[in-house]
């Protein structure tokens, strides 16, 4: 069983280290489940809806924080990708793993 995001994105972000090579090793036998990704902001930030976001997140001197399950998770990838097409000012704070009870 396993994630996607780590899945894919494994290779790139640990060249060599790797035990196993996911294209050649593994062959995809069906999903088994959908995660939707959904952006959410604090309360307080003056945005509500995804256009007034972009546009904050781009004026100048303005700096956005967003964290995600861990470096290479589909959360840190998903966001990654909005930073890097819209060019807003973002940078991520990773955690150590998704969050327990």
């Amino acid at each position: 069983m396993g994630s996607t995001g780590p899945l894919t994105i494994a290779r790139a972000l640990r060249p060599g280290s790797l035990p196993y090579d996911v294209a050649k090793d593994f062959t995809a036998v069906g999903a088994v489940a959908w995660a939707p990704q959904v952006l959410t902001a604090r309360k307080d930030l003056p945005v509500s809806n995804v256009r007034e976001f972009l546009d904050y997140g781009r004026k100048p001197g303005t700096k956005l924080n967003y964290g995600s399950s861990g470096n290479g998770t589909t959360p840190h990838l998903v966001i990654a990708q909005l930073v890097s097409q819209t060019k807003i000012n973002a940078e991520t704070f990773p955690s150590r793993g998704v969050a327990k009870r």
